[in-house]
């Protein structure tokens, strides 16, 4: 090899390292979540997540007193009206189940359910903070629950997962990382908030709701 030759492989192996380290700031720049990366692509799947920030507009939904009669059901009693576990889905190893022990409000009129939200929450330490990890998956029938927060944004990206539409929200609020997904799935409509627990961690819950 000339020495011609070889100033260029080191001028070209050094652009490709510098280029390495650049993708690894961009990747691991968020002191919130280093796994974080607002979009990507793979096997199909086409990822955005659409970052909440302080300019963002914001308003508070009126959510309505379910109608009817109040009746408390199991899990299991959930699981049956459903038609799936409904916490049968990947959870990160360092959260426990909170509630699935308890009673789960349904509202009918008659026979007929006039409204069956439930929730179902997982934590490190048996509480939500910003710090301690928390997860939360709230589910309905034939629609996404209701939020008492909602964002105005014409700009929002729609994800595809697994053959789903998804909305993603990322927020870094107090140094934390709050992750929002709203999806239909089966004809169920979840939203799944995560807060102090990884991208990857919160994406693999996703993966598995949608599967």
């Amino acid at each position: 090899m000339t020495k011609k030759a070889g100033i260029i492989l080191c001028v070209v192996l050094g652009l490709v390292l510098l280029g390495g380290i650049g993708v690894w700031i961009m990747n691991f720049s968020n002191p919130a979540d280093a796994t974080y990366s607002s979009s990507w692509s793979s096997e199909g799947n086409e990822i955005y997540f659409n970052e909440v920030g302080n300019d963002s507009e914001s308003g508070a939904a009126k959510l309505a007193l379910p109608e009817g009669k109040k009746k408390e059901l199991s899990l299991e009693e959930v699981n049956r009206y459903y038609g799936h576990d409904m916490s049968d889905c990947y959870i990160p190893s360092d959260l426990k189940k909170n509630n699935t022990k308890d009673k789960f409000d349904f509202y009918y009129d008659g026979d007929k359910v006039t409204s069956d939200r439930s929730t179902l929450w997982y934590s490190a330490e048996g509480e939500s903070t910003q710090k301690l990890p928390y997860l939360e998956i709230e589910f309905e029938k034939g629609r996404i629950p209701l939020s008492d927060v909602t964002y105005q944004d014409s700009g929002i990206k729609k994800s595809t997962v697994n053959g789903k539409k998804v909305n993603f929200t990322a927020d870094f609020a107090e140094g934390s990382s709050i992750y929002t997904a709203e999806f239909l799935n089966n004809k169920i409509g979840y939203r799944v908030s995560a807060t102090a627990v990884s991208q990857e961690e919160f994406m693999k819950v996703i993966y598995s709701l949608t599967d």
